[in-house]
């Protein structure tokens, strides 16, 4: 793929594509790639995600060899020319890092566990109707187990997160 470097970050392909069946090839123009606006991307291999981290891809502008280029122009009167552009190549290098996501809050942790089991609705039907019955009380002693167990997860997933 070529692609002309806009940050760190980010990267834009080059204008022109080539379709060869299924696979599309990204191709600057001799001009644009003699003037250095756009250059080969040297891809990364995408590393495994990691629990508490994002992957964020990062590119930097590196030397490469030197290199030319011949455009070939044909005038009205048939006569075709060469003009030959020596370049220094260069490449975008793709590298990967991981970034440590923001720490989750506790309280937040412990609501989204509750609301994968319990909708908001299904929590204030029990403890509206807990002293109903000795059935609705077994309900809501459940409940309530499931709601400490929550707690004890979220406490494990900030200590890992801190030990990450």
């Amino acid at each position: 793929m070529f692609a002309r470097l806009i940050n760190e970050t980010t990267i834009e392909k080059a204008p022109r594509c080539i379709h060869v069946g299924a696979t599309t090839f990204v191709m600057p123009t001799a001009e644009q790639y003699a003037a250095g606006g756009y250059y080969e991307v040297e891809e990364a291999e995408r590393p495994e995600p990691k629990k508490w981290f994002n992957i964020v891809a990062t590119y930097e502008l590196v030397d490469g060899e030197e290199g030319s280029y011949t455009i070939k122009k044909t005038d009205e009167e048939g006569k075709t020319t060469e003009d030959v552009y020596t370049v220094e190549i260069k490449k975008i290098q793709q590298s990967w890092e991981y970034v440590k996501q923001e720490k989750p809050d506790y309280g937040e942790l412990i609501v989204k566990y509750i609301r994968e089991v319990y909708s908001i609705n299904d929590e204030l039907a029990i403890q509206r109707q807990w002293d109903n019955s000795a059935e609705k009380k077994q309900e809501f002693n459940e409940y309530n187990a499931f709601c400490d167990e929550c707690k004890v997860k979220a406490k494990a997933d900030l200590a890992e997160y801190d030990e990450a």
